[in-house]
C-alpha cells in the first residue's frame, strides 16, 4: 500500500500541491510533500537550527535507513508536538503489516478504515508484503482537529501482489495520511487524500 524519496524543486512541489487541493475538491486525489530537512532517526533527539536538546545528544544515523523497518522522521515533523505518539502509530502499523499482526494493524486505524480492511482483506493486501525506508517528512493541522502526516516508504511484494496498474516488486510511495485522535491515540482515517496515492517503481527495478 503505502518509500525513499528524490528531492523536488519546491515550484514542482508547490505546483504538485496545488493540483491536489483543487483534484480533493473533487473528493479523488492524494497529495505528497517532501520537506528538506535532513532525516533522522525518530525517537532520538534531534539538533534544530543552532539549538540542541537538553540532554546534548545528537542523533546517530542509520547503517542501512533502505533496508531498515523503523521510522525515520524529517526535522521539521520531529518539532511537532504530537510526533513522539504519532511515530509511534506509524511505527505499530509498518510492524503489523510486517510480521502479519492484525490486531496491532487494527488498533492503528479508525472504525471508518477497518471496515475497508477486514481480516481477510488484509492477509489477502499484504501476504506478501515487507515495508522499509518509512520516513514522515511533515505534520501538520487539518480541519476539524484533525492532522495530516506527509511520509514516504518503499514497498516489496511478490509481482502478483502489486498493485495493477504496477506490476513490479517495488515500489516506492509518497502519502498524506488523515488522522483523527480517539481517545489518547492517534490513528489513521479515510479522506480524499488516501483515494490517489503517489507510486513509482524503485529505482533499481
Amino acid at each position: 500500500m503505502e518509500r525513499n524519496t528524490r528531492q523536488r524543486s519546491p515550484r514542482l512541489w508547490l505546483g504538485l500541491l496545488v493540483v491536489v487541493v483543487v483534484t480533493a475538491g473533487l473528493a479523488a486525489a492524494g497529495r505528497y510533500l517532501y520537506h528538506n530537512g535532513p532525516v533522522v532517526t525518530v525517537g532520538q533527539p534531534v539538533v534544530v537550527g543552532d539549538v540542541a536538546p537538553s540532554d546534548g545528544q545528537v542523533p546517530s544515523s542509520a547503517a542501512d535507513p533502505e533496508s531498515s523497518t523503523q521510522v525515520y522522521g524529517s526535522q521539521d515533523a520531529f518539532t511537532h508536538p504530537q510526533y513522539d505518539v504519532i511515530h509511534q502509530m506509524t511505527q505499530d502499523y509498518f510492524d503489523a503489516i510486517n510480521d502479519r499482526d492484525y490486531t496491532k494493524f487494527r488498533s492503528t486505524i479508525t472504525q471508518q478504515r477497518a471496515d475497508q480492511m477486514p481480516l481477510a482483506e488484509f492477509r489477502k493486501s499484504f501476504r506478501s508484503s515487507r515495508d522499509t525506508a518509512i520516513q514522515i517528512y511533515r505534520i501538520e493541522a487539518a480541519p476539524e482537529g484533525k492532522l495530516r502526516m506527509m511520509l514516504g516508504f518503499t514497498s516489496h511484494q511478490d509481482i502478483a501482489d502489486a498493485p495493477p496498474e504496477l506490476q513490479v516488486g517495488c515500489i516506492q510511495w509518497h502519502v498524506v495520511w488523515p488522522l483523527i485522535k480517539q481517545g489518547n491515540r492517534w490513528k489513521l482515517d479515510d479522506g480524499p487524500e488516501t483515494k490517489a496515492p503517489q507510486h513509482d517503481v524503485c529505482p533499481n527495478q
